[in-house]
């Protein structure tokens, strides 16, 4: 009776950190691709910025 309960016990035991485990890693995958979605952004909005600017600067040449 005792390592039937015992085995009941450890087997929910087990099953809930494999599915906390589970949670906690989808969490960190999303986070993850949370921040190289934005570091992607931002290197493009760097870029934009950028050919923008030269675009300014070319600009301020022709008037001078």
């Amino acid at each position: 009776m005792n390592k039937k309960l015992l085995s009941t016990i450890l087997g929910a035991v087990s099953a809930a950190c494999f599915v906390t485990a589970g949670v906690c890693f989808a969490r960190s995958q999303y986070y993850q691709g949370r921040i190289d979605a934005r570091e992607e952004l931002m290197s493009k909005v760097i870029n934009l910025k950028d050919r923008l600017e030269k675009m300014n600067y070319g600009k301020k040449e022709e008037k001078a």
